[in-house]
């Protein structure tokens, strides 16, 4: 993937998809393309219990540098 016009862009970040790694505790990523609410996209990870709804990190939370 080429740089798609973004400013300091370093990507791309996963080079295969097929790939992707797993979130800190192990359990798969959660992606929706597109995501909810106007989104372009939504990345959670379930967090440390696994479980939906428990402490989900979801990628519209976090806060940048």
């Amino acid at each position: 993937m080429k740089n798609p016009g973004v400013p300091k862009w370093n990507g791309p970040y996963i080079r295969n998809v097929e790939k992707i790694p797993n979130d800190p505790w192990e359990n798969p990523y959660i992606y929706k393309i597109p995501g909810d609410n106007g989104r372009p996209y939504d990345i959670i990870s379930y967090g440390p219990d696994g479980q939906q709804g428990g402490k989900d990190i979801q990628s519209w939370n976090l806060k940048g540098d």
